[in-house]
């Protein structure tokens, strides 16, 4: 699979869904390394010990009002506006925005 981007950030629950089947790996094969925002390092941390290729990266910027003004978590308002900040694609799951009211 090829991907223009080459940063990638993930939302906490790509993690969580995936640790306990054994899955997380597949995180690795298909992106190599993951950035993820600090709330949601405290999201994943009461059950997962994240690897070496999961790296944590603090915001440079504060959350946009537009971010701030939806339903979303830390987690997910964090790892959204951390993807805007770089340029870069989140990893999310879509059911999360469709309940936030942000997809049809």
């Amino acid at each position: 699979m090829h991907y223009t981007y080459k940063q990638f950030v993930s939302n906490a629950s790509p993690i969580i869904a995936l640790t306990p089947i054994n899955k997380l790996d597949l995180l690795e094969k298909l992106f190599s390394w993951v950035l993820v925002p600090p709330a949601v390092v405290c999201e994943v941390s009461p059950t997962v010990v994240l690897p070496s290729w999961i790296i944590e990266r603090a915001l440079m910027q504060p959350i946009s009002s537009q971010i701030l003004n939806t339903s979303l978590g830390p987690g997910e308002s964090e790892a959204i506006s951390l993807a805007f900040e770089i340029g870069s694609m989140v990893i999310i799951d879509e059911r999360i925005l469709t309940d936030a009211g942000e997809l049809p």
